[in-house]
Order: structure tokens, then C-alpha cells, then sequence
């Protein structure tokens, strides 16, 4: 059985966006963002796969514990964290392990 999980694809802007002062310690675990179901195909968000920005503190993306981990692929960029009042954020488990054909291939997982 898969495990439990979102599928935030193909979306014409970001597909998760953390934004703002009161958008502190957010988790984002165990989505496959851009990505089919199958975690196997391109269908990229317009934007970033996850952005963090506006002041948004101490927020997750990832983790070490198994299943804790995103698949991002096929966006225009996998995560963005910006401005320097964005602060604390962590990738966590990361790796560069390519889904498929170039040039939309890369994970965080």
C-alpha cells in the first residue's frame, strides 16, 4: 500500500507557499510536489514546488524520520527560501537522486 501523502502538481503558480510573519513552524512531510502520483512524471507547478518567504520562521521541509521526506521535481525551482526576515527554516534529508529524464529531474527527499 502507498503510503499516506499529497500530491501538489501542476498548479499554475507555487505549489506550497509558507508565507508571513504568523506562518511559523509549518511541516511540510511526505508530499510528492510537481510529480504524478507514482512520483515517476513530470507535472510541475508554475512557481516553486515549496516556497518560504515574507517573514515565515522556523518552518520544516523534510525530515529524518522515514516517510518525513518530499518528493520536489518538475518545478521551476524545487524550494525557495527568501529575504533576510525569512529565518530558522530547515531542508532536512535531502538528496539530489534524479526522478527522470533531464531537464525536470531532482528530488528532496
Amino acid at each position: 500500500m502507498a503510503a499516506d501523502r499529497n500530491v501538489i502538481s501542476g498548479n499554475s503558480v507555487d505549489g506550497i507557499q509558507i508565507s508571513g510573519e504568523a506562518a511559523d513552524g509549518n511541516f511540510v512531510r511526505g508530499n510528492y510536489i510537481g510529480v504524478d502520483v507514482n512520483g515517476t512524471a513530470d507535472l510541475g507547478n508554475g512557481g516553486q514546488g515549496v516556497v518560504i518567504y515574507l517573514g515565515a520562521d522556523n518552518n520544516t521541509v523534510g525530515g529524518t524520520a522515514p516517510g518525513a521526506g518530499n518528493v520536489i521535481s518538475g518545478n521551476n525551482n524545487g524550494i525557495a527560501i527568501n529575504d533576510a526576515s525569512t529565518t530558522g527554516n530547515l531542508v532536512r534529508g535531502t538528496s539530489s537522486a534524479p526522478i527522470g529524464p533531464a531537464p525536470w529531474a531532482s528530488a528532496i527527499t
